[in-house]
């Protein structure tokens, strides 16, 4: 047996410990603890984070809406418009919910800051100065908007699908209007 000098062995004891915990038990296990999220949702609620998430979705639907705002077209085709309309904002209000993206919120603050940094931020943001302050940081924001990014990524086929469906129809309407009708 070769003879390794203890702390070269510790240390290598200690890093086979971490990996092979790691690999046992998942990423879960570096999670943060419940009271480190409890401070980050406490934070999330004194910042109103689900209305600024609602405004991102109404900022989000806007061009879309007035894309198809602006289409004139007969009342079936306009029918068909407003059903492709209806699908799209669900998805994009779904991908966007509160509840779909909560816990990727809880997860940025508690990366970003620690517990102790969180409860101080609660209790400054909990006073005046603190009430008028609520202005993220522009890295911070930018975070949120990619949150917000990869969401609408992750709807992008089914809106492309959701098109898709429109046209066909569109065209199934045209074919219709072009093809006589039987005289009764």
């Amino acid at each position: 047996m070769i003879f390794i000098p203890f702390k070269q062995n510790f240390q290598y004891f200690f890093l086979l410990l971490v990996v092979s915990i790691f690999t046992l038990t998942g990423p879960k296990a570096l999670a943060a603890p419940a009271s480190h999220n409890a401070a980050a949702e406490e934070l999330l609620r004194i910042t109103n984070a689900s209305n600024r998430l609602n405004g991102m979705t109404a900022q989000i639907l806007a061009p879309i809406r007035s894309r198809f705002s602006m289409v004139r077209t007969d009342p079936e085709r306009a029918k068909l418009f407003r059903r492709h309309l209806d699908e799209v904002t669900a998805l994009v209000s779904e991908q966007m919910s509160w509840e779909n993206n909560k816990a990727a919120f809880i997860d940025l603050y508690t990366e970003t800051y620690t517990e102790a940094e969180l409860e101080e931020l609660n209790t400054f943001l909990k006073s005046p100065l603190g009430q008028k302050f609520l202005s993220p940081k522009p890295e911070f924001n930018q975070r949120v908007a990619a949150i917000a990014a990869e969401n609408i990524e992750a709807i992008k086929p089914q809106i492309k699908a959701s098109e898709e469906r429109l046209r066909a129809d569109l065209a199934n309407l045209t074919k219709a209007e072009k093809t006589p009708q039987p005289e009764q």
